[in-house]
């Protein structure tokens, strides 16, 4: 304060009273205290712990990121940058909790910037589910699987919102899904039936094929996910003791929103031709034209095979016997 200031306050007189001892103030409540002695926790209780954790502030982190988008506290630009890092960051975590492979984590980033440039088109897809479900794209086009449970448990997502991203994103980036007998049966609850699924779908891959012209059989192509799907649906409604059937609307969604036709036409064939396989006791017509039944995973890529193939059926006589069976 300068000598010509007659005003004002002098803020160092009685200064020293700030830090006298309070004893309301310098005493901790014991009530408030845990103070129990505890075990030292081992490698695991510890590791399952910090998971814990982890999936906590990755939810709160999603609840913030939800609120600030409904009360406009920034523009979306600044909202999605942010989410844009703060998802790299989650991809990143994911795949080294998971020991995931360094190519895993570069191709599961790219996906993730790719989802949010077209996030417009991913309505009702949650946010939160986005990275994992890039992992599990990138970790199947790298052929290098990650465990699914693991990576949804880590996540700290719902598996239902897991589920739906998975299949949103594979629309938006134009990848083809790649479904397994095993992995449709887990995703629709369905293990007791596994068993089944595989039998009905090998028994229609060789009615399939035997009865195609022999210059159309290189065109065939079963390694589109409507054929497990329809496998699926079938043998759920042949046992409905065991399995409660899935709603076909959910099945042709997990596909990668199969149309209804195409769906039903698939199911009504299949059926038909495991019916006749059954009554003619299990014997086909061509045995030497069965294709090699390699690794159920390792599904063939996507063509206009199928259709062709269908319409050589067509000329051969087949479609006359899936018209009477149905």
């Amino acid at each position: 304060m300068s000598d010509g200031d007659s005003g004002g306050e002098d803020l160092l007189v009685g200064s020293h009273g700030d830090y006298a001892p309070v004893a309301a103030l310098d005493t901790y409540d014991t009530e408030q205290l845990d103070d129990t002695s505890r075990s030292k926790l081992s490698h695991s209780a510890r590791r399952r712990a910090e998971e814990a954790m982890s999936a906590r502030d990755m939810q709160a982190t999603a609840r913030v990121q939800a609120a600030g988008t409904a009360g406009g506290r920034a523009p979306k630009a600044l909202q999605q940058v942010s989410a844009n890092r703060e998802g790299l960051l989650v991809v990143t975590s994911l795949c080294g909790k998971l020991k995931a492979h360094s190519d895993v984590a570069v191709k599961a980033c790219e996906y993730l910037r790719r989802a949010y440039i077209g996030l417009r088109c991913l309505d009702g897809v949650s946010q939160a589910a986005l990275p994992a479900a890039c992992i599990e794209i990138a970790s199947k086009q790298c052929k290098r699987p990650v465990v699914r449970e693991a990576l949804v448990r880590r996540s700290g997502v719902k598996e239902a919102d897991f589920r739906r991203s998975l299949t949103a994103l594979h629309l938006l980036l134009k990848i083809r899904r790649q479904i397994s007998v095993n992995e449709a049966c887990a995703e629709f609850k369905c293990n007791g039936i596994k068993g089944e699924v595989r039998h009905t779908l090998e028994v229609y891959k060789r009615e399939f094929w035997a009865n195609l012209p022999a210059d159309k059989r290189e065109a065939a192509d079963f390694g589109r996910p409507v054929f497990v799907l329809a496998a699926l649906f079938l043998a759920a409604k042949r046992h409905p003791l065991l399995v409660k059937p899935p709603p076909e609307v959910e099945l042709r969604r997990a596909g990668g929103d199969i149309s209804e036709q195409e769906f039903r036409r698939v199911y009504h064939e299949m059926e038909t031709l495991c019916t006749r396989c059954k009554m003619a006791g299990g014997q086909t017509r061509a045995p030497e034209a069965v294709p090699p039944t390699a690794a159920e995973g390792a599904l063939a890529s996507a063509s206009a095979g199928s259709s062709a193939g269908m319409s050589a059926r067509a000329s051969s006589g087949v479609s006359a016997g899936v018209s009477a069976g149905v």
